[in-house]
């Protein structure tokens, strides 16, 4: 899905970025204290894996993306990478979010600008400002063949999992070698 000439619209960074680096600290930080004198080998090890898992969760989030390709945009969400051929999208709707409406009357929505109800109450500024972005680069052709292609990937389960053993592994790590077992 990769194209020459293509830009990343939006990505959701500062402040998830900022909770994932945080959690990551505090995993570490857990992980650690649990293995030197924290509860017994068992309850640390989850407690660790837990924390781990809530990291990889939060490190997924800087997955979340939407690109303009100079044929389509791809929407990056946590388990689906969504690519709109530019020909196929009928309408860019920011009624409740950022949403794109196909030429066959689906619908695609992406978590990086999702509805809220304080989305609601400001009239959603920042789906506005997005979709004033992306108007620019489609032209809806209803003679198009080409159709929406949506696939699923495993990122997020590897991510969750990732940051589950490295948790566990961490407290393991200092459990052994600095309490002495």
């Amino acid at each position: 899905m990769t194209e020459t000439g293509q830009r990343t619209v939006v990505r959701l960074v500062a402040p998830v970025f900022v909770l994932a680096a945080a959690t990551v600290v505090f995993l570490l930080v857990f992980a650690v204290l649990f293995g030197l004198n924290g509860p017994p080998l068992g309850e640390a090890l989850a407690d660790a894996a837990l924390f781990g898992a809530l990291a990889g969760l939060d490190l997924a989030m800087l997955r979340v993306r939407i690109v303009a390709a100079p044929s389509a945009v791809v929407l990056h969400n946590l388990v689906s990478v969504t690519r709109l051929p530019l020909t196929s999208v009928a309408r860019v709707g920011t009624e409740e979010g950022l949403t794109f409406e196909a030429l066959d009357g689906q619908t695609y929505r992406t978590i990086a600008c999702q509805s809220s109800v304080l989305g609601g109450l400001t009239g959603y500024r920042r789906a506005n400002r997005l979709a004033e972005q992306l108007r620019p680069v489609f032209e809806p052709d209803p003679a198009a063949s080409e159709l929406p292609e949506k696939r699923r990937t495993l990122v997020l389960v590897w991510l969750v999992l990732g940051g589950a053993l490295v948790g566990a592994l961490l407290c393991l790590f200092a459990r052994l070698v600095f309490a002495g077992g």
